[in-house]
């Protein structure tokens, strides 16, 4: 699954380019997916649904509710949930975009993630959630990129039966190298980190 979501994300971030809200960088994932689900074999059974309610229970009782980006269930009845993000900045705290380590707070991102997670463990058989930023280059007039530039990818992922983070950067490939991949990852456990708030 994380294939399939890696693989959509980098079609968007190729076909799309950067400068576009989070809801069209979401529409277009769902299509991605989509097309992918039905040209796949075996993967038929993969559903997903964007702005995915979830109702905030207190005592017995809906107070509230959140919406998850997006969540995806494979074939075994399995959640994945996908929170995204379209922001210029590093979802990273280190300024060269290196992930946190253990003692260190979490980006907010992160932590909306852990929070949809922990809402959703209670009910449903979730294994893995993700971050995904549609990094926004900055654009300077002198400096311009050309118009086919693909926005950078920023892909987190939080494996609920180890409780580690994986952290991943992604970039899309030039057009001149589409079958690139460039990915570094780290494990994190998750016990160490600290929440910046919302």
């Amino acid at each position: 699954m994380q294939d399939m979501i890696c693989t959509a994300s980098r079609a968007v971030a190729r076909a799309l380019g950067c400068g576009h809200s989070e809801k069209v960088y979401q529409k277009a994932l769902s299509v991605a997916l989509q097309k992918m689900s039905s040209e796949l074999p075996g993967s038929s059974s993969i559903t997903h649904a964007l702005e995915y309610h979830v109702p905030v229970m207190y005592d017995g009782m809906a107070v509230g509710s959140e919406r998850v980006d997006l969540v995806l269930r494979d074939d075994q009845a399995q959640l994945h949930v996908v929170e995204l993000k379209a922001v210029e900045s590093s979802l990273r705290r280190g300024r060269d975009g290196s992930p946190p380590t253990a003692g260190t707070a979490l980006p907010a991102s992160h932590v909306q993630l852990l929070k949809y997670l922990r809402m959703l463990w209670t009910r449903e058989h979730v294994v893995a959630g993700y971050v995904i930023n549609f990094r926004q280059r900055l654009l300077h007039a002198d400096t311009l990129p050309p118009l086919t530039a693909p926005c950078e990818l920023e892909m987190d992922c939080f494996d609920v039966a180890t409780q580690t983070w994986q952290y991943d950067l992604l970039r899309a490939p030039s057009p001149d190298d589409l079958g690139a991949r460039n990915i570094t990852t780290l494990m994190v456990p998750f016990s160490g980190a600290q929440s910046t708030g919302v």
